[in-house]
């Protein structure tokens, strides 16, 4: 719980040196030119502009790392695995690339909120030394640096989840999902950075600053995982663990570029976790593997599941992992259009590209147009979330100001015991309904966006409505990589220009004004706004219904080979 005997004149000066605390544990030798670091960016009224914004030059020209180490960084997870198994590197070796890494994309993009290399590289010479004496490795993930989302415990480091009256928090046991991936031998080496409270799709905070795209710095890299997205996206971790109650694992990588995975409740063990919001008892946080392929989520979900975590969890499900293998043409949703957020045009072009090439394939596209029930489970969703109109996390705070980007209930948002029961029996009616015209047509997956837009501005991320109604319906999601917004997307669409903005309801009265259609359609128009978006990398999302995660990551590793050859 956050620290009640917190000074509330002292936040600033706490935050300021928490952060210079962690930036001093990046050794001298790893230090980039002063010119190139991550502005804080805290104040959404700041000139983003006045940065150069795509830094990613710096991890190869820097000299920091060997051209060895550079190799070894860019090598793809299942590589990277089966020379550690072999022998081929050693569990030192690859730690040190990765924490040399993990320090330069701290300094360009602020994505961590712990540093603990010392720690990381005494159990890299541990895992060696024992390998040596024993001549075997200490399990699948031998050595292998896996980065942890900082909202999980780990031994004797702080757990802040971005509050300053959190700074005090010093973990005093490890995370059941810390305690499953170093018994088969990982490597957790730093925390990544997340929003204030958790609750928003932007990773800012008055302690660890903003964390910033690798693609353009000045646009956001997601929420609330976004410092995982960032690491993954940067070649500063091969995997980490990242959670999602509303999109948090998914949105960022969409961001970003990269792959990440919203699984079944229960299949990671959830122990040893922290929070300051109100919703999780309806709508279930998980927490999920990020990477910069499907290889890497499959490797966390199978490894974590290999140590049966159930006998440590209650909450776990006793489900080993078993992969799954197509041998019939699949049966494809696809969902265009929410009929909340219009998706920017290139999202939708590369939606019916993917659907093209799905059925060229010989599978079956079929459109899923249940934009009323989404719309449903999104407003249920937020109820939930707001059920307590702000209190609990105003009290967290003690004395820090809330950042306008976090999501929470205001005066009139609360729920009474009567709205919540009604609400937990409206969810759960939905669920069946919705199960029942998923059945109706056999379906395998659903695809549909992430977001209705690519990276944004700082501050201008403004669409849960395609992640966060999966949560509330307990539906395993992944995200992942396809294409990027070209040139060819930039003449304006003329049903898309003309066609008015909608106009979508949130919950009760009382509630602070929420971004939305409007503003998310003015981006697009924006001619400069527009043309600047090239280059950003375009995401989709695959669903399929809960505790089928093996098939929803076949979906994915299908799609992947059919569109991102």
């Amino acid at each position: 719980m956050p620290n009640a005997n917190l000074d509330e004149s002292s936040w600033q000066v706490r935050a300021a040196d928490a952060y210079a605390e962690t930036q001093a544990k990046i050794p001298a030798a790893w230090r980039i030119d002063e010119r190139l670091l991550a502005p804080a960016w805290i104040d959404a009224t700041e000139d983003f502009e006045k940065v150069e914004k795509r830094v990613d030059h710096v991890l190869e020209q820097s000299g920091i790392l060997s051209q060895a180490e550079l190799d070894l960084v860019h090598t793809d997870v299942t590589t990277l695995v089966a020379k550690l198994q072999s022998g081929q590197l050693t569990a030192v070796e690859t730690v040190t690339a990765f924490c040399k890494s993990a320090a330069i994309a701290q300094q360009l993009y602020r994505c961590c909120t712990e540093l603990f290399f010392d720690r990381a590289l005494a159990r890299a010479r541990k895992l060696d030394e024992d390998r040596l004496e024993t001549g075997k490795t200490s399990g699948p993930l031998h050595g292998l640096p896996v980065s942890l989302k900082d909202q999980y415990e780990l031994k004797g480091v702080r757990t802040t989840i971005g509050l300053t009256s959190m700074l005090d928090h010093v973990g005093k046991h490890d995370a059941a999902v810390v305690q499953a991936l170093e018994s088969e031998g990982a490597v957790i080496f730093v925390k990544s950075n997340v929003p204030m409270s958790l609750m928003s799709a932007d990773s800012v905070n008055n302690v660890w600053g903003r964390c910033q795209n690798p693609n353009d710095r000045t646009r956001t890299a997601g929420g609330s995982s976004g410092g995982e997205a960032v690491l993954s996206a940067a070649f500063a971790s091969p995997v980490g663990i990242g959670s999602d109650i509303a999109g948090s694992c998914r949105i960022p990588s969409a961001m970003c570029g990269t792959y990440g995975f919203k699984p079944s409740f229960g299949r990671i063990p959830m122990l040893g976790g922290v929070g300051c919001g109100t919703g999780a008892e309806f709508v279930l946080p998980v927490l999920g593997p990020m990477a910069r392929s499907v290889a890497g989520l499959e490797l966390l979900m199978q490894s974590i599941a290999a140590t049966e975590p159930w006998n440590v969890d209650p909450t776990c499900v006793p489900m080993p992992w078993t992969p799954v293998h197509f041998d019939r043409p699949l049966r494809i949703g696809i969902m265009y259009d929410n009929g909340m957020v219009a998706p920017h045009p290139p999202i939708s072009r590369m939606l019916k590209e993917t659907a093209a090439k799905l059925q060229d394939a010989g599978h079956e596209v079929i459109e899923w147009n249940v934009g009323d029930m989404h719309d449903r489970a999104h407003m249920l969703a937020h109820a939930f979330f707001r059920q307590d109109g702000g209190a609990t996390l105003s009290s967290a705070l003690k004395g820090e100001p809330i950042l306008p980007n976090v999501d929470t209930g205001c005066p009139g948002s609360e729920l009474n015991a009567d709205e919540m029961r009604g609400k937990h029996w409206e969810a759960f009616g939905l669920r069946v309904e919705y199960r029942q015209r998923w059945n109706a047509l056999k379906l395998d997956a659903v695809i549909c966006p992430i977001t209705s837009h690519a990276a944004v501005r700082h501050n201008e991320f403004n669409d849960v409505t395609y992640s966060l109604p999966w949560n509330l319906l307990q539906y395993c999601a992944a995200a992942m990589p396809v294409g990027q917004v070209e040139e060819r997307d930039l003449a304006l669409d003329a049903s898309y220009a003309s066609e008015p903005a909608r106009v979508y309801l949130e919950g009760k009265k009382g509630l602070k004004p929420s971004r939305g259609e409007a503003e998310n359609r003015a981006i697009w128009l924006d001619e400069e706004e527009r043309r600047s978006m090239v280059g950003l990398p375009l995401s989709l999302q695959v669903v399929t219904p809960n505790y089928t995660d093996e098939r929803c990551l076949a979906v994915v590793r299908l799609i992947d080979e059919l569109v991102n050859v």
